[in-house]
Formats: structure tokens, sequence, C-alpha cells
């Protein structure tokens, strides 16, 4: 597992990853996606963290996207179980800071339940915060797993 968070610098965004082993930092253009990843899931597998960038120390930065596609083994989906979300989206309909699940917005609240079930084995799963020129507090984390098709 590798934890990826990501910053603005000047014109261009920095990347951290911290797999088991460490990797050099990298410089993108301000175009590319910072943070996210790809991630494959073995059968019944599961990654105990995904959060926003800086969500350890409790904050976020403005004008951020990330990108996870997440997938499953066949005959499985994806259960997402939030843990922590508190994005500084006062719009009330997740506008301008949100995760997206597939097409669910989701900004102050987790989802009934506390958890998120897809309807097939993909999930595509983009955080997004608003331009502005302040950090904003809190974040998001949950943890993603592949369960079986029938839940019971």
């Amino acid at each position: 597992m590798s934890t990826v968070s990501c910053s603005r610098k000047g014109m261009g965004m920095w990347i951290d990853k911290r797999p088991p082993t460490p990797l050099p930092i990298y410089f993108l253009p301000i175009f590319a996606a910072a943070c996210g990843h790809d991630i494959v899931l073995p059968p019944n597998g599961k990654i105990g963290s995904v959060h926003s960038p800086y969500f350890l120390s409790e904050y976020y930065e403005p004008d951020v996207a990330c990108l996870w596609n997440v997938k499953a083994s066949k005959g499985q989906r994806l259960k997402i179980k939030f843990d922590a979300i508190n994005l500084s989206d006062n719009s009330g309909s997740c506008t301008y800071d949100y995760v997206m699940i597939n097409s669910v917005r989701f900004c102050r609240a987790a989802p009934k339940g506390g958890y998120y079930i897809t309807v097939d084995r993909d999930a595509k799963i983009i955080f997004r915060s608003a331009p502005g020129n302040a950090v904003k507090h809190g974040g998001f984390n949950f943890s993603i797993e592949a369960i079986g098709i029938h839940i019971h």
C-alpha cells in the first residue's frame, strides 16, 4: 500500500509517494493529476486507508484534483467505508469541495450506514477542492474492501 499526497509549488505540483520503500519526489506540470492512482484488489482484498492529501494534519489545500481508479476481482464489488469526511463545502450540494464515487458526491456527511457499495467491480473516486488562497480544515479518510456480490 502506498500513501499519496500532493501540494502546489509555483507553476507545478509536487508528488510525494511513500510506498514500503521510499521513492524520490517528482515534479509535474500543473495540469497533471498529482494524487490518486490505479488500485487492483485481489479477491477479498482490502486497502486500509485512502485519504485526502494532508488528512493526518487535518487540512487540505485548495485547487486539488485527485483520481483513484479501483477495481475488484471478477465476481466481486467494492465496499467503501467512510471513517471520516469533513470537507469545507457549505453549498448543500457538494459543488465546490467533494469526494465523488462513480457519480455520487459526498462532502459533509458519509452515506447512510457509513459505507458505499458499488454496483459492479469498479469505482472511479475523485477528490476535488475548489480554488482559493488558504488551506482548508478537514478532509476525508476511508477504507476499501472487495466483497462478494451477495450481501447478507
